[in-house]
């Protein structure tokens, strides 16, 4: 990750540090995953959400916690951090997992819902699909 990323962090840079993310390889990402769960706090939800897609992509362990904190974001204006979490916590298999999502099926935006119930529900199938 470039020096430029972590030091435009102010609220004039925040399309740079986006855009930037959103341009990663998934190796940078890989290799970024550190300070991709520094910035899942960045006082700016375009930052976080775009950290939450990025941190869903690789599904690493370490970036979990940052991920379901971020599906409990407090604000409405939220509500597309919120989702972008809720995606990309639906990419770690688990309990946790499935309790994140669950909880998420109660969320004031209609689309995180819709987006939890979905994925729980291809949990749901797959779970089925295996039984058989």
């Amino acid at each position: 990750m470039s020096d430029a990323l972590r030091n435009a962090i102010d609220r004039d840079q925040v399309r740079d540090i986006v855009d930037e993310l959103t341009s990663l390889e998934p190796d940078g990402v890989a290799d970024a995953v550190d300070l991709l769960i520094e910035l899942a706090d960045h006082r700016a939800y375009p930052v976080r959400e775009a950290v939450a897609r990025r941190l869903g992509e690789v599904a690493c362990e370490r970036a979990f916690p940052a991920l379901v904190r971020l599906t409990q974001e407090e604000h409405e204006a939220d509500r597309h951090v919120r989702r972008a979490a809720v995606n990309a916590v639906s990419n770690y298999a688990g309990a946790e997992a499935t309790a994140a999502l669950d909880s998420a099926t109660c969320d004031s935006a209609l689309n995180v819902r819709a987006d939890a119930e979905t994925a729980l529900a291809a949990r749901t199938a797959q779970n089925q699909n295996e039984g058989h």
